[in-house]
Parts: structure tokens; sequence; C-alpha cells
């Protein structure tokens, strides 16, 4: 057994050889997170659904004392690489020289809000720090997605009742879309003036029947 990775400082910091020892002496005192924030989703039906999470602030308090116990060290910074765009680049070291690196994407800065654009960063800081050392609070970004509302179908486009009724040269069709329009401006879905018009149409295609069949009557 080595038992170099065992030495205690007198701050209470345990000095390890490498990355790999003081990483599996950190998993192996993982320390508790506790889920300190309540957010609310409102469901479909009405009803609000409260679920609490760890946030960075939380993950960070935790877990950044229990990395530097063990000679740890987590940072970040975003950076804009030619293949991957703009990314937030994080890193785990040790103090004796072990790195293990990562990216993690980010929106371009130049086309998103503010306040957008920091939001995602902490949340790229809170997935790749969890990720990194292999932390598990859940929370946030999971019981956000289990209480979002499942995402709904676009709504239908609007019919074009007067567009339709103009390439109809039947009176009687445009007559039975009349009636069917009737209903739509009864319960509200459509305007009296797309009524009208469509009579209007009605009323024209009717006239062209009639001075048709004057013409062939008259040839």
């Amino acid at each position: 057994m080595n038992t170099r990775a065992t030495k205690t400082a007198p701050s209470g910091k345990v000095e390890h050889e490498n990355l790999v020892e003081a990483m599996a002496a950190f998993q192996a005192e993982l320390p508790e997170i506790g889920k300190a924030n309540e957010a609310a989703v409102e469901e479909q039906d009405g009803t609000v659904r409260t679920y609490r999470y760890a946030g960075l602030p939380d993950i960070s308090a935790a877990v950044l004392p229990a990395l530097g116990r063990h000679g740890l060290m987590f940072i970040t910074r975003p950076g804009m690489h030619d293949e991957h765009g703009f990314s937030l680049n994080y890193e785990l070291q040790h103090e004796k020289g072990g790195i293990r690196a990562g990216r993690f994407p980010l929106p371009d800065p130049m086309t998103t809000p503010a306040d957008e654009f920091g939001y995602q960063v902490a949340r790229a800081r809170r997935i790749a720090l969890c990720a990194i050392t292999g932390v598990a609070p859940g929370g946030s970004d999971e019981a956000a997605r289990q209480a979002a509302p499942e995402p709904q179908a676009p709504p239908a486009p609007a019919r074009d009742w007067i567009a339709e009724a103009g390439q109809i040269d039947d009176p009687e069709q445009i007559k039975s879309m009349w009636h069917e329009l009737r209903d739509e401006v009864k319960a509200g879905r459509a305007e009296q003036a797309t009524l009208d018009a469509v009579a209007e149409l009605a009323r024209q295609a009717a006239r062209r029947l009639a001075e048709a069949a004057v013409s062939e009557g008259t040839s």
C-alpha cells in the first residue's frame, strides 16, 4: 500500500502523488450537496408543480473545498475555437501537474442577450463541474426537464376562406363553404367581413354561370 497517498498536512489537506490518486480519494468521500433552491412550473391543467434543486453556488460551495483538500482545482474560462465555435473550457488540475480538460459549447455572445448568455455560462459550469468530478446532485437541469410541460404541436395555419372560394367556379360549392364559414363566425373563429366577401364571390360565380348559359343559348 502506498502510504504517500494518505499523508495529511497540518491544514487538514491530504497530499497525493498524482491526479488519479487524488480523484479516487475525493470520490470516496463525496460531499453531500443540499438543494437550497426552489422553482415552480405551471402545468397544462393550471396546477403548479414545485421542485428543489442544487444550483451552481450550492455545488461549488460543497465541491470546491473538498477538491482543494485533495490538491485539486477546477477552473473554467470561455474561449473561441475555430472548429467548435464559442465554448467554456474547463480543467481539473492536480497540484503536482495532472490535468483533465474538456469543452462545453456556448451560444455566440455577440448574438445572445447578456442575461441569457450569463445563464448559459453558469449552466455549462454546473454541468462541467459535475461531469468531471463525478458529483451527481440532481436538480436544476434534470428536475426542470421533468417538470416542464410536454411541447405542444404548433397551431394549424388559419384557413384562407377568400382565396379558397376565389378558386371555385361552382356557386353551390361556394354557398356550402359560406354555411361552414357562418358557423365559424358564430363561434368567434372568423370575421364577419370574411363571410361577406365569400358571399360576394358566390354571387359573382352565379353571374358568371348565368352569363355562360346565355352565351351558349345564343350561339
